[in-house]
């Protein structure tokens, strides 16, 4: 892909222009050149939001407007290449001393989690400079097959949810330069798959690295956490075999078997149910099969252990 960079961006910090990554800070009145490169151009044209320059059609162009720069090179037959990565350039009306940056990042538990399980998901919001920040907020939206639970471990702040928008917010006020602040998000699967959700923070000052205003957490989810062992002994607790989050799944199939492999039980959609009737206490394997909304077909296999003994207070 063709390339776009700014020459010497740390020596630029030094006149209140800030390069990270794509993203150009620049103040009112200022310039700076960006560059563009590929082997054997003869020509170049370089676009400002997808729209054409007049004029601009060198290997470098400098730009004193904020504005979405990509270029084109052309061979010396006139076949284009390919459109380059996209440079932003951004125009703000405050000195460097006013200047912070504002990171979050989102990291979800390691532990394995299963459809109907809890779990938390880690988020640090840091002040990097040593300007203090005013009005930090940090929201989080989240999917349908997550579901809210609470916060612990709060820093300082406080968050809040929104249940119509689905969306958490914690709301940190100010921070001091070089202050970092930690909550714990705990929320439930609904469902199995891959979960992907966004942490994204806010500030009222101007934030030289907004690259690094989002933290993407990816978290996989089992289909179902089928339990190893019930207790059908009528004390109205823990009485059937019943698997958390199979009404999920109305298109299922159980058969459970003793140890000598044979077929003991078997229901097309179980309704969590089964008591085990007339069985003594002992371990049983079942097989499940279940199909999602989608028809994807997953089978669990293992073992459940039945008790009837009740504990004694």
């Amino acid at each position: 892909m063709l390339m776009l960079w700014v020459n010497a961006p740390a020596a630029t910090t030094a006149r209140g222009i800030y390069a990270f990554d794509n993203v150009i800070v620049i103040q009112p009145g200022q310039k700076v050149t960006l560059h563009a490169g590929v082997a054997n151009a003869a020509a170049y044209q370089w676009f400002n939001q997808k729209q054409p320059i007049p004029g601009a059609v060198k290997s470098e162009y400098t730009v004193s407007s904020a504005g979405n720069y990509t270029v084109i090179a052309y061979s010396m037959q006139g076949c284009p290449s390919e459109e380059s990565e996209l440079m932003q350039v951004l125009v703000v009306n405050t000195s460097v001393a006013d200047q912070i940056d504002i990171s979050v990042l989102k990291v979800a538990e390691s532990k394995p989690v299963a459809a109907g399980d809890e779990f938390i998901y880690r988020i640090v919001v840091d002040n990097k400079t040593n300007q203090g920040a005013s009005d930090v907020k940090m929201k989080d939206a989240l999917p349908k097959n997550l579901v809210y639970i609470g916060i612990k471990g709060v820093t300082t702040g406080y968050g809040q949810y929104d249940p119509d928008s689905r969306t958490f917010t914690w709301v940190i006020g100010d921070m001091p330069g070089k202050a970092k602040e930690e909550l714990q998000l705990r929320v439930k699967a609904e469902g199995h798959g891959t979960i992907t959700n966004t942490a994204v923070v806010t500030s009222a000052g101007v934030d030289i690295d907004p690259s690094n205003n989002t933290s993407t957490a990816v978290k996989d989810v089992q289909g179902l956490n089928v339990p190893n062992v019930f207790t059908p002994n009528g004390d109205g607790v823990n009485d059937t075999f019943e698997i958390p989050g199979l009404s999920d799944y109305p298109d299922n199939v159980i058969d459970i078997f003793n140890r000598w492999g044979n077929s003991i039980y078997h229901k097309s959609g179980y309704l969590n149910d089964w008591t085990g009737n007339g069985l003594n206490e002992g371990t049983y394997f079942y097989v499940l099969q279940v199909k999602d909304a989608n028809g994807v077909a997953q089978t669990y296999k293992g073992y459940v252990t039945l008790l009837r003994t009740r504990s004694e207070e």
